[in-house]
């Protein structure tokens, strides 16, 4: 395209411009039943549209051509082309889904945060006596890179829940649930820790539990991978109690956010039984790319 080529025509920047006042509308063709006359399309209207599609290709690095009525079309290509976010940004889930992809996706990035295991709970204590629990480790964690047809067109979502709060007393916490994309990508929850106690001794030193599993990757360009972390361990004494964090989320690092562990419990002399903390939830993130 190009501008307008035709006699009775301005250089360009002298044309008509909008008027400074007036209330915008819309064209009629008339009324004659009516008497609503046609409007007179004004030359800004256009130079308006003339000069709006001129900027696109102008945005787009296009030298106008009278003979090439395609030219539009290759600008906004060339503006929205390869490699931009689709969809407004990611999506992210913390529940079981169905993903069905863009139709405009060429590939895409799945980030799965799976959900913590809970820490256990604390039983009783008498006189000279303490209890507690280690943290409970974060789920596992993965970082995909995958095309399109690796993707397929759809894939189901699955949102474990967290490990869950050990009971009041010496329960142990529960292991978080699997989270994945289809079979591509699955990754386990993390384990719950169990308490201690009650016990009198001088020192006692409890270990957290081990990390989950790795993720199993079965597609895709791997561009992190991790059984997540371990909670602190359940240190007590005489004269003091520690309550350990639980383990801390691969995706943020954050031991109170989606995927980290619960943290461990820890009471002194002559104390009720308390629960566990429940682990943190899971996090699905889809990343769709033109």
């Amino acid at each position: 395209m190009d501008r307008l080529i035709a006699s009775n025509t301005v250089a360009v920047g002298s044309g008509d411009t909008a008027p400074a006042t007036g209330t915008p509308g819309q064209a009629t063709s008339g009324n004659p039943a009516t008497n609503t006359p046609a409007t007179v399309f004004p030359a800004y209207a256009w130079n308006a549209i003339q000069e709006e599609m001129i900027a696109i290709l102008a945005a787009a690095g296009i030298t106008p051509d009278r003979n090439n009525n395609a030219q539009i079309v290759a600008a906004i290509k060339a503006l929205c082309g390869p490699g931009r976010l689709l969809n407004g940004g990611p999506t992210v889930y913390t529940a079981g889904a169905t993903w069905n992809r863009n139709p405009a996706t060429t590939f895409l990035i799945v980030e799965i945060q799976a959900p913590g295991g809970g820490s256990a709970g604390a039983p009783a204590t008498g006189a000279s006596q303490y209890a507690g629990s280690p943290g409970a480790s974060s789920g596992s964690y993965a970082k995909v890179l995958l095309t399109a047809a690796q993707a397929g067109a759809s894939q189901t979502i699955t949102a474990g829940a967290p490990g869950a709060a050990g009971p009041t007393g010496s329960g142990a916490g529960g292991t978080g649930g699997t989270a994945s994309f289809g079979s591509i990508i699955t990754c386990p929850g993390g384990l719950g820790s169990s308490s201690y106690g009650p016990t009198g001794t001088t020192t006692s030193i409890q270990n957290a539990p081990s990390a989950a599993g790795l993720p199993t990757i079965t597609a895709g360009i791997v561009l992190t991978s991790t059984p997540g972390n371990t909670g602190g361990y359940a240190i007590g004494t005489l004269t003091g109690v520690a309550s350990a964090q639980g383990g801390a989320a691969p995706i943020n690092g954050s031991t109170t956010s989606e995927g980290s562990g619960g943290r461990g419990t820890g009471i002194g002399a002559s104390t009720s039984a308390v629960a566990g903390a429940v682990g943190g939830g899971p996090k699905i993130i889809v990343w769709e790319f033109a």
